[in-house]
């Protein structure tokens, strides 16, 4: 009898195990791999001064699952390769190009609401250099505001990106004056991989 009782206990064990089913809503499809000149792998980190201050920019400590996909964060922001996930209060925009390395390349985004304040920020890689540094890229940011006729923001920002580093400086320039409005030079960093 003792051992009828522990064989249908055992029996309705094992089919309440078998029964049993991990939860996967959203199985993970594909794992990243940073892009070259933005080697953002987990636990990394660039500093950079600006002006007197000083800033560090972070990867989070391992890699988070997104839409199916195995990633790291930078500052908060999602990175796949040279994409990020765009987002803001109203809306996501999905993956936008941050960076290429193709001389020439252009994309633009919406920045603002479409109905209210349309504006898109437009980048181009003005040039790729090699030289005892290493390989870089160069690209140039700046902002249409759409209107009749079309309003360009005066203000340009231009960064560099090197091969196996990231970026090594940003620099925002009033075009109408010349001025330097702002300049991020990198200082140190950790790429963990």
């Amino acid at each position: 009898m003792k051992k009828t009782v522990f064989l249908l206990i055992l029996y309705f064990c094992a089919i309440f195990i078998a029964s049993c089913k991990k939860n996967d809503s959203s199985p993970i499809t594909d794992t990243f791999l940073p892009g070259s000149y933005l080697p953002v792998y987990p636990s990394s980190w660039w500093k950079y001064v600006t002006g007197s201050d000083t800033m560090v920019s972070r990867t989070s400590d391992s890699l988070v699952e997104m839409l199916g996909i195995r990633l790291t964060t930078l500052d908060g922001w999602p990175i796949n390769g040279y994409d990020e996930f765009y987002y803001n209060s109203m809306y996501d925009m999905g993956w936008v190009k941050v960076l290429s390395v193709t001389v020439g390349a252009t994309w633009s985004h919406f920045l603002g609401d479409p109905r209210t304040n349309p504006y898109t920020q437009v980048t181009r890689v003005m040039q790729k250099t090699v030289d005892a540094h290493g390989d870089s890229v160069i690209i140039q940011r700046y902002y249409v505001y759409h209107a009749e006729p079309p309003l360009y923001n005066p203000a340009y920002t231009w960064q560099i990106f090197k091969k196996n580093v990231g970026m090594v400086l940003e620099c925002k320039v009033d075009t109408s004056d010349q001025d330097t409005i702002y300049k991020k030079v990198l200082v140190d960093f950790h790429i963990n991989h």
